[in-house]
């Protein structure tokens, strides 16, 4: 249900936590969210839905819509990848290179309270002066306990506790007579220490999903049982007293799957590409992705990539009764050419890569000759983007 999309969240104390907030909706697909969260308990207030199906004229082709998902074998069966069952669980912790961080340069100045994570306020008082620690002088460190917060990047605590370890010897053998030092840069270092990680685990991540497609233990093709995700909803929920999103060019949307179009869902570079979308000829339907709830592709990171529009090209000689082509698309403001961008171009690659394999629809007899393109546009370029796909 949309309403479970909305996130309230009482915050007090941290002036910036509604900013995280909202970058945190970003960084796990959500951005149309960001400006959806509740200041106020008056807000908070039930939002009277109601379910809407698709248009009647596109009915028949979404309800034989289905779109590929790397799967992973599971018996004689297939299905979808898990990240922390399948890709996490497989990472080869001892190829991880830390090494960077034995000469790190730590700061002369003391500090304390330091926050640990945006969003966490840690007094990590309990880092030194444990027993079972790493003695380095008159600094003892809790290696343990310092592994209890890398819990989220290395789900193994033995194997945290052994970088943790580690990192922390080699710069104390490295600083001798630098103790007090060291000891003021406790949470710079776990904090450096736990980035580095991320940035391994998703680079050892990417070798072990790689790997798997190699061993055909992945493809990436549709299942031949019903996977939910990888169709239009039947319905979608949608309030009551919706304020109906409209054309820029203020006519209503006639290619929309769902009608209305709840003008909430779609922000301002949204609103112009489906504006676009609505006017092209070549066009038979479109829709907004459902965040968090409708197709995803689920990569090697752990975050699902949730696309922010799924729409359709008219095959010819049918009476534009029917679709040729499926583009995935998302869009991407021109300040977001970043690795999080970069990593979702990687993913969109494999799979048109592996989507140009005519066996994956075989599957499903509605989706053969269909053929289907991901994308990423940029703000700054999405127009032209679309007319090339479109003339394709």
């Amino acid at each position: 249900m949309p309403a479970l999309d909305e996130s309230y969240v009482y915050c007090f104390q941290r002036s910036k936590v509604m900013e995280e907030i909202r970058e945190g909706f970003n960084n796990e697909g959500l951005q149309g969210m960001e400006g959806r969260i509740a200041n106020d308990a008056q807000d908070l207030e039930d939002v009277d839905i109601r379910r809407i199906g698709p248009q009647e004229r596109f009915k028949t082709a979404a309800a034989n819509m289905v779109l590929p998902a790397f799967v992973i074998r599971d018996g004689k069966d297939w299905r979808l990848v898990s990240h922390e069952e399948d890709i996490l669980s497989r990472v080869p912790w001892r190829e991880a290179d830390v090494t960077s961080l034995f000469n790190l340069e730590l700061s002369l100045e003391e500090k304390r309270d330091v926050e640990l994570r945006a969003g966490l306020t840690e007094q990590l008082t309990g880092l030194v002066g444990h027993s079972g620690g790493l003695s380095g002088g008159a600094l003892n460190i809790d290696c343990a306990y310092a592994a209890g917060h890398l819990l989220d990047t290395v789900p193994n605590p033995w194997i945290g506790y052994e970088f943790v370890e580690r990192v922390f010897r080699e710069i104390l053998t490295r600083r001798k007579g630098e103790e007090k030092l060291v000891a003021n840069n406790l949470v710079f270092i776990l904090e450096e220490l736990r980035k580095r990680l991320e940035g391994e685990r998703d680079r050892l991540a990417q070798i072990v999903f790689n790997r798997l497609i190699d061993e055909d233990q992945m493809r990436f093709m549709v299942v031949m049982h019903d996977l939910g995700m990888n169709r239009p909803p039947r319905t979608i929920g949608i309030p009551k007293q919706v304020i109906r999103a409209t054309r820029l060019d203020g006519n209503q949307f006639e290619l929309n799957l769902y009608d209305p179009v709840d003008s909430e869902t779609l922000n301002s570079l949204e609103h112009e590409v489906a504006s676009f979308l609505d006017e092209q000829s070549q066009l038979y339907f479109w829709y907004r992705n459902i965040p968090h709830q409708g197709y995803y592709v689920q990569g090697w990171q752990k975050s699902r990539i949730y696309a922010d529009f799924i729409f359709t090209t008219q095959a010819e000689g049918n009476g534009k009764k029917d679709y040729r082509k499926v583009f995935v698309l998302e869009t991407k403001g021109r300040h977001l050419k970043n690795e999080e961008t970069h990593y979702k171009q990687s993913v969109f690659a494999l799979c048109n890569k592996y989507a140009k394999r005519t066996n994956w629809n075989e599957l499903v007899p509605a989706m053969r000759g269909k053929e289907i393109t991901y994308e990423i546009v940029f703000q700054d370029e999405w127009k032209r983007r679309l007319i090339e796909m479109l003339a394709d």
